[in-house]
């Protein structure tokens, strides 16, 4: 009997871990959720909230200026390379910089290079 409560409670909890609830209506984000753990998921969804803060100008050769709204002396400097489904940002780091370029330049999907299937 304990045993059948302890299935029954596992099974509601991956349920509930499998349906996280959107945040933005983005296409990138319904990508991300199905495609990463739930708890990468939730980092995620964070970084792309924070994403959404940022005014990006697109500059030459593929390069973008990334700017938070309230932090003007915070710039960052995103590279992407379509051709290889790369992007990098001068942070060293796949976040809301990179996110917020993707979401300008409509991508519906992350890149499989940062987030292999």
């Amino acid at each position: 009997m304990l045993v059948g409560i302890y299935a029954s409670y596992q099974n509601q909890v991956h349920e509930g871990m499998q349906h996280i609830p959107i945040k933005t209506c983005i296409p990138i984000e319904e990508h991300g959720r199905s495609m990463i753990t739930p708890f990468a998921f939730r980092a995620f969804q964070q970084e792309l909230v924070l994403s959404l803060q940022y005014a990006i100008s697109e500059m030459a050769y593929g390069s973008y200026l990334v700017r938070h709204f309230k932090k003007m002396d915070g710039e960052r400097l995103v590279i992407r390379v379509p051709e290889e489904e790369q992007i990098h940002c001068s942070c060293k780091e796949f976040e809301s910089h990179a996110l917020g370029v993707l979401i300008v330049k409509n991508y519906f999907q992350l890149p499989e290079r940062d987030f292999p299937i």
